[in-house]
């Protein structure tokens, strides 16, 4: 990029960045008066909270670092993002089920774009932070299918899905993505690593095929089936979180990137450790409704 081209594309990256913050004050909004018992929101008001922060001001927020990583920012991707996401947002609030797999539909569409620019954008410098957020995105991407096709089911009254979808698509959108580009831009910050090491392939392939596998078997599997698939998910999950932590975390530790990008090292250290034991519960038990439903808020959280 030139000089003149950088300054456009930071500014629209500025502008991504402030959509998601004021996104960021609806989640926060009814997230405290919520949790505080100051005001009792029905469901679509809760899953309002929900999906403007994980579709919201998180993936508008990701995708706007990916677009600042990558030095590759698109400004016609910015611009639908930043006009789809809050409409899907309000139709959650709003309640009305058609206008949900209206919007879902239309977002969906733009979600496919981001998956396809952040492969080209990879494409053109091979990293591994790249790589990261790549298959972070395509999380994302299968993600927001699985949820798309939620809605429209719902709002149809067809039967898309034999059993019920919502723990596949939130293992992929609360979780497996997110810790995936979490990775990705911890490793840019902290080790600004080039190239493709070994051991960052290996952690990179056990989060992404971990995630595909724990989706797959919540939307497909009968629990009993489920129970098996999710020792091997801890398996892998461990294995990940190992490499991870003899490759980034002396560096992290050593506090030179600044304590935000410490800090947030450490909560990914504590985000997998409480996914991993809601997952241990569910293996133990192969009850869902067994699992104490606060760890799946804090897990969320």
């Amino acid at each position: 990029m030139n000089s003149m081209s950088r300054v456009d594309g930071m500014t629209t990256v500025a502008r991504m960045f402030l959509v998601a913050m004021a996104l960021f004050l609806i989640t926060i909004v009814i997230g405290i008066l919520n949790g505080a018992d100051a005001v009792k929101f029905n469901n679509d008001q809760i899953l309002t909270h929900v999906h403007s922060g994980t579709l919201g001001w998180i993936s508008l927020a990701l995708v706007a670092a990916a677009m600042w990583m990558f030095e590759a920012v698109d400004r016609r991707l910015a611009l639908t993002l930043g006009i789809l996401i809050p409409i899907y947002v309000a139709a959650f609030y709003w309640g009305n089920l058609p206008a949900r797999a209206i919007s879902g539909t239309a977002l969906l569409v733009a979600i496919a774009w981001v998956v396809v620019w952040v492969w080209r954008a990879w494409s053109v410098e091979r990293t591994l932070p790249g790589l990261s957020l790549a298959l972070g995105l395509t999380t994302f991407g299968y993600g927001a299918v699985i949820g798309v096709l939620i809605q429209i089911e719902r709002a149809t009254d067809s039967h898309i899905f034999n059993q019920d979808a919502v723990g596949g698509h939130a293992s992929a959108m609360v979780f497996s993505y997110l810790i995936l580009v979490a990775m990705g831009l911890i490793e840019w910050r902290v080790l600004g690593t080039k190239g493709l090491p070994k051991a960052g392939l290996v952690q990179l392939g056990a989060l992404f095929a971990g995630g595909l596998l724990l989706t797959v078997a919540l939307l497909f599997l009968s629990a009993e089936a489920t129970q098996a698939v999710g020792g091997i998910y801890l398996l892998v999950e461990l294995i990940a979180i190992v490499l991870f932590a003899v490759r980034v975390v002396p560096t992290a530790a050593r506090g030179s990137i600044g304590r935000y990008l410490a800090a947030s090292t450490v909560f990914v250290f504590v985000a997998i450790g409480i996914f991993l034991y809601l997952i241990s519960l569910f293996i133990a038990s192969g009850d869902p409704e067994s699992v104490n439903f606060n760890l799946i808020k804090a897990s969320d959280h």
